[in-house]
């Protein structure tokens, strides 16, 4: 339940990534299995460029998955690289914590949420200090996403905190407007007191509280989740909230529908069947 912190000292070795790392801990809508798949320590990016060469200055456009912030991931098994590696652009995927571990919160400074949109702005910071010797440009960078990962892609637009990583944005399915994306108040907070209960966190020490819930194992927590999804009708349970302005590193400050809007190049749009997998699925 912290905020992700990026390596600052990396080995001076030349390293063969050529394998992806695992995904975030999760329960897949989309499979028939409920079993918990993914690990804990899952923030991982995946890069893939046509031309390793400082002297090139390739845009880059940085993916943010959808799912509604509780799975998918930017693995190659969801997201295949090669129909946009024939242009020349370098092309960063990413995982992002999911469900109660990225999106819970108790709305307040102790533990204000939306660490999900964190670790897509540390990434985002971690491609600008460090997409060069990929070939990539760190001014040419465009944020591009599917539905959570859409409106994810618009809250960063509009987060001061996330100005100057990127230059253009992409949403796809899915905007910061969505009434889907924007928990109301309290909701979040109630939904993660209610987790603790299931976990026999209680307390009415909310600093106990988050402690204890910090030592249960984190698969735990996902199949708590699961136990809301039979009980509860809501589309999205854990998702991004309003955080207090005083926060150090606050993503959202204010609701986007009266937040300043941005200057950025924006391409939004739906499909012609949007969620009819979920209707299908029902």
């Amino acid at each position: 339940f912290q905020e992700a912190e990026l390596v600052d000292n990396t080995p001076d070795l030349r390293i063969e990534a050529v394998n992806e790392g695992p995904d975030c801990l999760q329960i897949d809508r989309l499979k028939t299995s409920v079993e918990v798949s993914g690990d804990e320590d899952c923030l991982f990016l995946n890069i893939y460029t046509p031309d390793i060469s400082t002297d090139s200055r390739m845009a880059v456009m940085i993916w943010l998955h959808g799912g509604n912030w509780k799975f998918g991931s930017g693995s190659e098994k969801m997201y295949g690289p090669h129909h946009i590696l024939d242009k020349d652009v370098v092309l960063v995927t990413i995982n992002y914590r999911l469900g109660p571990l990225g999106f819970s919160s108790f709305e307040d400074e102790l533990y204000p949420g939306n660490l999900g949109l964190k670790d897509q702005r540390a990434a985002f910071l971690w491609v600008r200090r460090n997409i060069r010797p990929f070939g990539g440009d760190p001014d040419k960078v465009t944020l591009f996403g599917q539905s959570a990962g859409g409106a994810s892609v618009h809250f960063h637009m509009l987060s001061p905190m996330s100005a100057g990583l990127f230059r253009s944005c992409v949403s796809e399915s899915g905007t910061a407007l969505a009434p889907w994306a924007l928990a109301q108040p309290g909701q979040v907070r109630e939904k993660t007191l209610k987790l603790a209960s299931m976990l026999n966190c209680s307390s009415s020490s909310l600093q106990f509280t988050i402690e204890c819930m910090s030592s249960v194992p984190a698969y735990k927590l996902i199949e708590a989740q699961q136990r809301f999804d039979l009980l509860d009708q809501e589309l999205v349970l854990f998702r991004p909230v309003v955080e207090m302005p005083n926060i150090p590193g606050a993503v959202i400050i204010r609701d986007p529908w009266t937040s300043p809007q941005s200057t950025l190049p924006w391409i939004t749009g739906v499909t012609s069947a949007e969620a009819a997998l979920f209707a299908v699925r029902k």
